[in-house]
Order: structure tokens, then C-alpha cells, then sequence
């Protein structure tokens, strides 16, 4: 039999049947191997991910932490004697149910390089329930909130805070122990600030966005929950 090249690459043929189904296979092939790869490097993009967040450094320790509201600060006297009773509550504190927003400059409210600052309204216990890293100064104390009558008054006192380093250096002082003692202005009740202490810097929102300038300061009026610091590996009746 002669071989004929025209019938064989007739559509249909047995040849052209080969051929097609040849290069089907291959494409097949290598939009598989492709589904494969992009499979691979997601999968490690994820582990990537997963194991920034578990190793990030957030700069204060959510390990055994319980937020509960507590509806108002009414009721702080009576959670603060319940908690006191329970063996696995190894610290807690009182501070307001969200952050909030402020500004700071080392002038006043018309200085166009003013700092756009997080505010944290909470207790003289939140520094260490948090295990908040202090850099130089002191944490809060209960005492530090008699500014807020004088203030109510007229007499101008300086409110109390505690300000991380991204702040400090915002704010333009030079090292942590410089910035101990000194004032800014600060809008909330467009009144003077003075820093008592500075801890390191802390995530206070999502890991996309970068640390922000922070304060704490204490305001009693606002606290609407309670963070809570258990015993590792505690259980509570």
C-alpha cells in the first residue's frame, strides 16, 4: 500500500486525530502544571503569613487576655470585688470600650504639624495588665486623675499621660528620658498633656497599618469594659 499524505491530513483522518489529541494532552498538561504552581506559591504565601502574624511582635502580650463589657462604670466596684475573689485572674483593668482619636503638637490646636494621635482611655492598670514594655518614667497611678477637677474648675492643671515612642518622637524630643516631664498640647478638652512615662511602641489596630503615635491617659467617666488577665492554663469555675 502507498502512503497518501493528502488523505491523511484530510480532517477526520486517523493522522490529524493524533495530532490533535497530541496537542490537546500538552495543553492540558501544561495548564495543570500552571494550576500547580500557582497552587505552590499561594500555599506559601499563606504559611508566610500565618507564621508573621503567631510571630509578630506586637508589643504587649495577648497571651490569656478576656475583654468583657461591663455596660458602665457603675458597676466597676462590683466586678473589681468579684475579680479580686477569683484565684485565676491574675490582673485586670478598666478602660473605655474603643479607641479614640486626638491630636498633639508642642504648640497648640493651629500648628499645622500637629500629630494625629490614637487614644487609649483607661485605668492605672492598663500598663500592666498589657505587660506594656516602660522605657523610661513611671505607669499611671489612681492619683493621677485629680486633673480632671481642676481642670472642671478653670485651673488649667495638666492631665497625666503615657505616650509610646512613636509619639515621643513625633512630638520632636530627642530620647525617652528628655520627653519625661515635659508638656504638649493636646485636643482633647484642648488642654495641656504632661508625659509621665513612654513605653516601646504597640499595635493598637490591623497588622496592614503601621504603629501610630499613642496616648493613655486616664478618664474614668468612659470606662465601659474590663481586660482581664487569666492564669496560663487556668480554669474558672
Amino acid at each position: 500500500a502507498r502512503f497518501n499524505p493528502a488523505a491523511n491530513l484530510k480532517p477526520g483522518s486517523a493522522a490529524t486525530q493524533v495530532i490533535g489529541s497530541s496537542t490537546l494532552r500538552n495543553v492540558l498538561v501544561v495548564v495543570q502544571f500552571s494550576i500547580s504552581i500557582g497552587l505552590l506559591i499561594a500555599v506559601c504565601l499563606i504559611s508566610q503569613q500565618i507564621s508573621f502574624t503567631r510571630g509578630k511582635d506586637l508589643g504587649f502580650n495577648k497571651e490569656n487576655m478576656l475583654t468583657i463589657p461591663i455596660g458602665d462604670k457603675s458597676r466597676i466596684p462590683a466586678f473589681t470585688a468579684v475579680l479580686n475573689q477569683i484565684p485565676q485572674v491574675k490582673q485586670f483593668s478598666f478602660g473605655a470600650a474603643n479607641y479614640g482619636g486626638g491630636m498633639a503638637s508642642l504648640t497648640d490646636g493651629n500648628d499645622p504639624h500637629r500629630v494625629l494621635t490614637t487614644t487609649i482611655l483607661a485605668d492605672d492598670q492598663y500598663g500592666p495588665a498589657y505587660e506594656l514594655r516602660l522605657l523610661a518614667g513611671r505607669f499611671p497611678i489612681p492619683s493621677d486623675t485629680n486633673y480632671v477637677s481642676p481642670l472642671a474648675s478653670g485651673t488649667g492643671d495638666v492631665m497625666k499621660v503615657l505616650v509610646n515612642e512613636k509619639l515621643r518622637k513625633d512630638l520632636g524630643f530627642e530620647s525617652n528620658e528628655v520627653a519625661i516631664g515635659k508638656h504638649f498640647w493636646y485636643s482633647m478638652g484642648s488642654h495641656k498633656a504632661g508625659i509621665i512615662g513612654v513605653v516601646s511602641d504597640f499595635n493598637t489596630h490591623s497588622l496592614h497599618r503601621l504603629v501610630t503615635p499613642t496616648l493613655i491617659v486616664q478618664s474614668p467617666t468612659f470606662y465601659k469594659e474590663a481586660s482581664i488577665r487569666l492564669e496560663a492554663s487556668s480554669d474558672i469555675p
